[in-house]
């Protein structure tokens, strides 16, 4: 009898749980909808043509699923290059995790996201978990995204519309330091900024902008890079591409 109720319980539980992760993704449907963002509820995403926003759980059970929603952009002009020079690379530009130092990447020195401590992890990353309790709002949960998407989000999406912006935005750091002189905390900070596809797209920006850049931003991701030797060489086919084919895209 007690396994029984046990077994009730659980069932209970997990069918809370559904209905609320039900209720939440409807809420996000019609936000994205609204956007002009299409739902795919199967891979958890809403997305058009640049922009893409993903809620694939983060860690699940039975009783409780946590969510760190994911932003990534497209911008075709870049990708479109990266496509002819290295086929099968991950065909986006930007990729960030719902932070809370995403604002000051933007230079967003002033908005009105409340950051919720509860719901942040000590590396900024902002979480949402679910379960079957009282205390968890499908609604709350969804306003706080909102806010998060209005105040910084969407803004990630739109500032990002010019191969120059990219440019600063992926290179920005690397170019106002002298990479000799930093500490080794203060190099593994400078690696960890970008990742290898943001690397590649913005190396591609730079070189949209002129190849003497092109050729000095390589330079310096390949010493700092130097000992990833699959980036190294992702950034030589790059360099080689833009210094053979820049008077074609002129």
């Amino acid at each position: 009898t007690a396994n029984a109720e046990n077994d009730m319980r659980k069932t209970i539980t997990m069918e809370s749980l559904k209905e609320k992760n039900k209720e939440l993704f409807r809420l996000l449907t019609e936000y994205y909808k609204g956007l002009g963002m299409e739902a795919d509820l199967k891979h958890a995403t809403f997305s058009d043509e640049k922009r893409q926003v993903y809620w694939y759980p983060y860690h699940k059970t039975p009783k409780k699923i946590i969510y760190i929603p994911m932003l990534t952009y497209r911008f075709p002009q870049i990708q479109k290059i990266q496509d002819l020079i290295l086929p099968g690379a991950p065909n986006l530009t930007i990729h960030r995790n719902t932070n809370n130092k995403l604002a000051d990447e933007l230079l967003l020195r002033h908005n009105d996201y409340q950051i919720d401590e509860e719901r942040t992890f000590d590396s900024g990353a902002i979480y949402y978990s679910i379960d079957a309790s009282e205390n968890t709002s499908p609604n709350e949960i969804f306003q706080n995204h909102k806010s998060y998407m209005e105040n910084i989000g969407l803004y990630l999406f739109s500032k990002l519309d010019s191969a120059d912006i990219i440019h600063q935005f992926v290179n920005g750091d690397l170019l106002s330091v002298q990479v000799d002189s930093l500490s080794k905390d203060e190099l593994k900070t400078l690696k960890r900024k970008s990742l290898e596809q943001e690397i590649i797209a913005g190396l591609i920006a730079s070189f949209l902008i002129s190849n003497d850049l092109g050729n000095k931003v390589s330079q310096l991701r390949k010493n700092l890079h130097q000992i990833n030797e699959g980036l190294v060489s992702e950034i030589e086919k790059v360099q080689t591409y833009f210094n053979i084919h820049s008077k074609d895209l002129t």
